[in-house]
């Protein structure tokens, strides 16, 4: 008994296999490329912070956390509506250079650069600060306060009518 091999007859492109074998590298080309665009076109943010670069380390500046922790400084922020009221606080004499006659109030979302707020506090007299928000945060936030000489930062979730932050103890 002989054994005849069976011969498919018509084109190639009839048969699936051939356009099995085609379709599997296309689609992993065309999801490349998608995937391309989608990180070219979604970038991620800069990073906001006391980072410099010395040669070819990267660095942080921590001066203006030192300060803040020396003065034992912390703030107590009042929040009505949209209204943003803030009082200096510290056990010792505060020098000029860190009351000065504005302050910054960064909020800064974890996810979206879109939603982050920032507003500057003009000074009301004395240790006492006032703003005006231009849209009420509203979810979990990190927030960083100062000037050019100190700063203040912690992580929190809005909406709420007070908010302390407090020097880090190191």
């Amino acid at each position: 008994m002989t054994h005849t091999p069976t011969e498919r007859n018509g084109p190639w492109y009839t048969h699936p296999w051939v356009w099995f074998i085609i379709i599997v590298p296309l689609v992993s080309v065309i999801l490349s490329f998608t995937m391309l665009f989608v990180a070219i076109t979604n970038k991620d943010s800069d990073v906001r912070d006391d980072w410099y670069k010395d040669k070819k380390a990267i660095r942080q500046d921590f001066r203006r956390d030192d300060l803040a922790v020396s003065l034992q400084l912390q703030s107590e922020i009042r929040i009505q509506g949209a209204q943003v009221a803030l009082t200096l606080v510290s056990p010792g004499l505060l020098p000029e250079s860190a009351v000065p006659p504005t302050l910054d109030l960064r909020l800064s979302h974890p996810t979206d650069e879109k939603k982050d707020i920032r507003l500057v506090l003009r000074q009301t007299g004395g240790q006492n600060y006032a703003g005006q928000f231009t849209a009420v945060p509203a979810g979990r936030y990190y927030v960083e306060l100062g000037c050019p000489a100190w700063r203040l930062k912690d992580m929190t979730s809005f909406p709420q009518d007070a908010l302390t932050l407090k020097a880090p103890v190191r």
